[in-house]
């Protein structure tokens, strides 16, 4: 059963789903806040490896699109030269503001 737990931080609030097996139901949560149906993923290189196949079904199963960047993992990818890279990137696969950008890891990724 998810659990929600939301984060308070008056305009700039969200909520966090914790569940087991919850990027297998990716798609389902993340169709509400689409605007086009395709995201872009910044990815750690180590998480990607692990998860970022069954995201990609996911969303694929769910007539979601994506595009990845994968991102060294480690201390040594927070630079401004990863930075630029991730930026580029982003600028390349013509995100606007109302695009979804998915974070997928934690650390430097987030």
């Amino acid at each position: 059963m998810p659990e929600t737990v939301h984060v308070a931080l008056g305009e700039r609030a969200y909520d966090v789903v914790i569940a087991e097996g919850l990027l297998s139901e990716s798609a389902a949560y993340l169709d509400p806040l689409l605007g086009r149906r395709h995201v872009t993923i910044v990815a750690d290189v180590h998480v990607a490896e692990l998860h970022l196949q069954t995201l990609r079904n996911t969303l694929e199963k769910g007539g979601i699109s994506s595009a990845v960047l994968e991102v060294p993992r480690g201390e040594a990818s927070k630079s401004w030269t990863h930075l630029t890279e991730v930026v580029e990137w982003l600028l390349d696969q013509r995100v606007e503001r109302n695009d979804l950008v998915l974070a997928l890891g934690g650390g430097v990724i987030g």
